[in-house]
């Protein structure tokens, strides 16, 4: 039989049961494998990219919460504390920072706010100036976080819990990450008790001053309390007090 007569019929054969030829089946596994190359290189990328951007994160978390702390040492001990700063003064002095609406208030950032309680009558102490960081929103006001009820080096610890373990970071900057639960955990984070405070927005007066997070050590620490019927030496034992009380159950 002539053999090129027999090749072609040999690959005719081949074509008929559906099999490639050598060439041609080369061609489709060399396909193949490029495909699936190019998805393991696509898997791979996308999983580098996702590592890469959590260590960003953490090293950005990182670096936010050591400089919060080396922030807060310098200001406990600096001329802050001494300042003549008065709450009208610095009410004054932060207009670019009021918020006019009561949406605008953000949970986890800081704050301050002239406040006249509802039922300050029968109150036996309250602040007028609060400074605090809000907890979450209720329909007719919101629950926070006054650190003013607290002595100065009490914020210091209760501040190095909460930024330690609970700040964060997002698009718009760092907030804390609170949880009324975690903060009414009496065996870690005693010192919030007597600074948790339930505030309603009709007894706000004027505009809420949001404190850049920048901000937040040099706030907390000038002498804005502005406690009335008691004095703050006297309220600050009582803080201490319920500080020291054990949870019942």
């Amino acid at each position: 039989m002539d053999p090129i007569r027999d090749r072609i019929a040999r690959l005719r054969l081949l074509k008929s049961r559906g099999r490639p030829d050598d060439e041609t089946g080369r061609r489709d596994l060399q396909n193949r494998a490029r495909e699936i190359v190019q998805k393991n290189d696509s898997l791979q990328n996308q999983t580098d990219s996702i590592l890469k951007s959590e260590i960003q994160i953490k090293k950005t978390l990182g670096d936010s919460k050591r400089w919060f702390r080396e922030t807060m040492n310098t200001m406990l001990y600096s001329t802050y504390r001494l300042s003549n700063s008065s709450p009208n003064r610095f009410y004054s002095e932060q207009n670019e920072k009021r918020i006019f609406r009561s949406s605008q208030i953000q949970p986890g950032s800081l704050y301050c706010w002239f406040y006249n309680p509802k039922y300050r009558n029968t109150l036996p102490y309250y602040d007028r100036f609060p400074v605090g960081f809000i907890i979450n929103m209720y329909r007719d006001g919101f629950l926070g976080i006054n650190l003013h009820y607290l002595p100065v080096r009490s914020r210091a610890v209760l501040m190095t819990r909460l930024v330690d373990n609970m700040l964060k970071t997002s698009s718009s900057g760092e907030y804390l990450d609170l949880q009324y639960r975690t903060l009414a955990d009496a065996s870690r984070y005693a010192e919030v008790k007597p600074c948790i405070k339930r505030y309603l927005i009709t007894q706000i007066q004027g505009q809420m001053i949001q404190v850049p997070p920048e901000e937040w050590m040099k706030t907390i620490f000038l002498p804005l309390e502005s406690f009335q019927k008691r004095s703050r030496s006297f309220v600050w034992q009582q803080s201490k007090r319920i500080s020291m009380r054990r949870p019942y159950g």
